[in-house]
């Protein structure tokens, strides 16, 4: 159960970061370059 959690909130992270790209690319880069690998959906 915890692992889908995660998945779950690492989805949404990544949804927020796609919306606010547009309001600041640079801060969304960031996002991404600091993320976990394993964090990001494959």
């Amino acid at each position: 159960m915890a692992d889908d959690f995660m998945q779950k909130s690492c989805w949404l992270q990544v949804i927020s970061a796609s919306i606010s790209r547009a309001h600041d690319t640079n801060k969304t880069r960031t996002f991404i370059a600091e993320s976990p690998a394993e964090m990001i959906p494959k």
